[in-house]
């Protein structure tokens, strides 16, 4: 399936179906703990990339919200300080952060 979606980022030019695959690639990345190092080695990554400098505003932004999934390294712990309402998360010099 992803070398099916990543074909179609290379080979196909309508809009809706780069879009389609854009975000696909990027849920697999979401909800499979191994996905970004999968996506990378088939080299996925690249051709995301790519279409971040698409012509048609809906193909970049579907690719850079794939990005942006592919750089978040851990979901799980995202959501956990989300759901904590009134926890403190280590701010880079040490200090405590409040979470809302």
């Amino acid at each position: 399936l992803l070398k099916i979606l990543l074909n179609l980022l290379e080979t196909n030019n309508d809009p809706l179906v780069l879009c389609v695959a854009c975000f696909d690639l990027g849920e697999y990345v979401r909800h499979y703990s191994r996905g970004k190092h999968v996506l990378e080695n088939l080299g996925g990554k690249t051709q995301i990339m790519t279409k971040l400098s698409h012509d048609d505003p809906n193909v970049k932004y579907e690719a850079l919200l794939a990005v942006q999934k592919l750089m978040v390294h851990n979901w799980e712990y995202l959501g956990k300080q989300v759901e904590k309402p009134g926890a403190v998360q280590q701010g880079p010099g040490g200090e405590g952060i409040p979470v809302a």
